[in-house]
């Protein structure tokens, strides 16, 4: 994207996020509530009573459902807090009432709040889903177990509302295949959502929750699914969640998030690790389409599995027309998919043709400052409008069939380390390969980046199932090499370490028995790397994935570095 007011715009937006990621962490956390700011405080404990109780400390009632119900009795419009401690309810569907917030997480005698160790559970019989979202509501610190749905939204259904969904814990939801189940065609919408989905103008805001094991039978998003709907989706750990257990007609995309029908969320900063689109669907990690226009930025998207396309990430903007004729592309001002600043690694699909990504059918993608790296199978694009600058590749890349409906796609400023291939007349500008494979395509020359992977070995790795994570035993040497975010692995499996302190380095998943880590590289130049000032300013971005202003003088000359970061020689690396 050229300097001037657009980019200008987008380099301000840019730093906002980066900064925004920089101090925040993903998952659940304690956080204060503010008293102060509601008409009224409840108390609900399972040691209480709904009849001899008041909703005090001393006289907590003994069910959520009396706590809304005394919430009203306060008076219409005031905002009211309900403080729900340690232990497990079964209340079947809860709706979310406006000016109501539900926080969990409290010890019953003391009322401190500490969400791990006093863990408020919201259980599930198997059958029913667990809320239905409202405006102006919050749930906040709870775990969400064993929602199940005939219908989308395992656990949470946000059908045109917009509730705060934080600091939660939603774990072994789902949506149960429809009945009957009999499309004519492929790619029909069932039953979308694993754990929530937000439907018909829905915009929750839903941030710093932890998904692990959710699922649908048939249906999209294994964790979260958006259809005509948008919020934010920020800071939350995706783990090992699946679709399609049990799907014939390939309707079950987006292992993790699906984003489908003119939805338009915000996804940033979240761990998508090691989820699985099955039966035959796309986007192990990460699905979009149907003129879907999110914003994608500054994830960790790794370790997930496609039984068909996009291990990774999908995006796509026709459905699939079987009987109907292709819709008209939108203009730009309607649809362009944003996806900024992501790590993609160690993804994989089934045929290892898209292992990292695949972007196809008629999509329109603005695609910067990402790294793709150690997937198998190439970063795919096809018949699409894209605009791909400023990317570390470390895997293959792939554009294929020219759309007649789009002018030619931009690549610029890219390292291409594994190689381009294109029809002729894709020639991407100042965009160095490994060696001399790029002809006229290229800059010929090797960069060289500042780390290479490094191993760490585990004394021991103990799997914690009460926060999702896996202490590591290591040597104090090596726990400086395993700071907070950075990515990981162990064999096939990928995660990222979410703390390091006194009391241990803990990466999230289970990597139990895992004796052997390699540290994955950020894949930034180094310094004397002749990739240094090699890019072309009429391409470049503002800023680079790390929030550096670019260009900056690396040591030849003041124009960009290409690539996802700028070198800059003033930092000690």
């Amino acid at each position: 994207m050229a300097r001037g007011a657009s980019g200008r715009h987008l380099t301000m937006r840019w730093a906002l996020t980066w900064l925004a990621a920089a101090v925040a962490a993903q998952g659940p956390r304690t956080e204060a509530i503010p008293e102060a700011e509601y008409a009224a405080v409840f108390h609900v404990s399972t040691s209480g009573s709904d009849t001899a109780g008041d909703g005090s400390i001393s006289r907590p009632w003994r069910t959520i459902r009396r706590a809304m119900y005394g919430c009203r009795e306060a008076g219409p419009h005031k905002r009211c807090a309900i403080k729900v401690a340690a232990g497990e309810y079964r209340e079947g569907t809860l709706t979310l009432r406006a000016h109501i917030d539900l926080y969990g997480g409290f010890d019953p005698v003391s009322w401190k709040r500490q969400i791990e160790a006093f863990a408020t559970v919201l259980a599930g019989a198997g059958e029913d889903r667990l809320a239905i979202g409202a405006d102006h509501a919050r749930l906040d610190g709870f775990v969400l177990r064993g929602g199940r749905a005939r219908g989308p939204g395992g656990a949470v259904l946000c059908d045109g509302s917009s509730p705060v969904l934080r600091n939660n814990v939603f774990v072994g939801n789902g949506t149960l295949a429809p009945r009957p189940w009999t499309p004519t065609e492929l790619h029909e919408t069932a039953h979308d959502g694993g754990a929530i989905a937000c439907l018909n103008g829905a915009r929750p805001s839903i941030e710093h929750n932890l998904f692990a094991d959710n699922f649908t039978e048939v249906g999209r998003g294994g964790a979260v699914a958006y259809c005509r709907s948008g919020g934010v989706l920020r800071s939350n750990v995706f783990l090992e969640n699946r679709t399609g257990l049990a799907d014939p007609m390939r309707s079950s995309d987006g292992g993790a998030i699906s984003v489908w029908d003119w939805s338009h969320p915000e996804i940033a900063d979240n761990l998508v690790l090691n989820n699985r689109a099955l039966a035959r669907n796309d986007g192990g990690g990460i699905f979009v389409a149907l003129w879907a226009a999110p914003w994608i930025r500054h994830n960790v998207i790794a370790g997930n599995y496609a039984d068909d396309d996009g291990g990774g990430l999908f995006v796509g903007g026709q459905k699939h027309h079987y009987s109907t004729p292709p819709d008209p592309v939108p203009p730009a001002d309607k649809y362009l998919v944003r996806i900024l600043g992501n790590f993609i690694a160690g993804n994989f699909n089934r045929a290892a043709a898209s292992g990292a990504l695949r972007v196809t059918m008629e999509s329109r993608v603005l695609f910067v400052n990402n790294v793709v790296a150690e997937n198998l199978g190439p970063a795919r694009f096809q018949r699409s409008q894209v605009r791909v600058v400023h990317n570390t590749f470390l895997d293959p890349v792939r554009y294929e069939e020219v759309s007649e409906k789009f002018g030619l796609p931009v690549f610029a400023n890219n390292i291409f380390n594994r190689g381009f291939s294109a029809p002729p007349g894709v020639t991407p500008a100042a965009s160095p390969f490994r060696e001399e494979s790029s002809g006229d395509a290229g800059l010929d020359r090797g960069c060289q980046f500042e780390e290479q992977a490094q191993l760490v070995l585990a004394s021991r790795a103990t799997y914690r199932t009460e926060v999702y994570q896996t202490e590591l035993e290591v040597s104090e040497p090596a726990k400086r090499k395993l700071r907070p975010g950075r990515i990981v692995r162990a064999g096939e499996r990928w995660t990222v370490v979410a703390r390091a302190d006194d009391d241990g380095v803990f990466v999230w998943g289970d990597l139990a028995g895992a004796r052997s880590l390699e540290v994955v590289p950020w894949f930034r130049l180094r310094p004397g790397s002749p990739c240094i000032d090699a890019g072309d300013d009429r391409y470049a971005v503002g800023e680079d994935r790390e929030g550096r202003t670019r260009p900056l003088y690396g040591g030849r000359a003041v124009r960009v570095d290409p690539g996802a970061y700028e070198f800059d020689p003033r930092e000690r690396r």
